[in-house]
Order: structure tokens, then C-alpha cells, then sequence
């Protein structure tokens, strides 16, 4: 689960291969259902540049999403294997995959991988 902006949380549902997003001001109640196949798992958010990142780890992949209370995908890009962890560095954007299977850690620049 990750914070947004505006009373906004995002929480990838490991069970039901998705990602929900609730509001979080005056109650909980959930907006919205996302679809994500391929055992989603890891979630980052880099507020600054507006994106979510969530591993998807029976795929090897990780999905770039905007956020919003209506996330959809921007891009999609392969990883390690079993990718379990992400994290976002806020200031450069860089995004840091670990993969379990073998013990590594990938580094994305997803402003030069366009």
C-alpha cells in the first residue's frame, strides 16, 4: 500500500491480481478497481512525477501507472527474476527493482528508456 495524493491510497490485492484505490477523507471507501495480471506484488509511488510502479512478479515485469483516483498503464518493462520489491528515488525518479531468485537489484531510468 502507498499514499496518494488528495486522500488517495493505493493497495495491490495479491489475491485478486489488481489494484485498488480508495479515499481516504471522511471514511474509507473504495473508487476503483484496477486490473493487474500477473501476480502483482511490489508497489512505489514517485508523487512528484505523478507515477505508480507495481512489480508484477509471475511476469518478470514491472507496470509504470499514472496516478490518479483512475490509474491506467503508461508502459510496462522487464525485470529480474521474482521481482518482489520497488522503490522510487524521488529526486532523479530512477526506479530500483530487487529480484528474489537471485539476489540482485535492477535499476530503471524511465526518463531514457523512452
Amino acid at each position: 500500500m502507498v499514499a496518494g495524493e488528495g486522500g488517495l491510497a493505493y493497495v495491490i490485492d495479491t489475491a485478486g491480481d489488481g489494484l485498488l484505490v480508495f479515499e481516504t477523507r471522511g471514511g474509507l471507501r473504495i473508487l476503483r478497481r484496477y486490473p493487474l495480471l500477473g501476480a502483482p506484488y511490489g508497489v512505489a509511488a514517485d508523487l512528484r512525477n505523478g507515477r505508480l510502479w507495481v512489480t508484477l512478479t509471475a511476469r518478470n515485469e514491472l507496470v509504470e501507472l499514472a496516478t490518479s483516483a483512475r490509474p491506467h498503464r503508461l508502459a510496462s518493462y522487464p525485470t529480474v527474476r521474482q521481482p518482489n520489491t520497488v522503490a522510487v528515488d524521488p529526486h532523479s525518479g530512477r526506479v530500483f527493482v530487487t529480484g528474489k531468485v537471485d539476489g540482485v537489484l535492477q535499476l530503471l531510468d524511465p526518463r531514457r528508456s523512452r
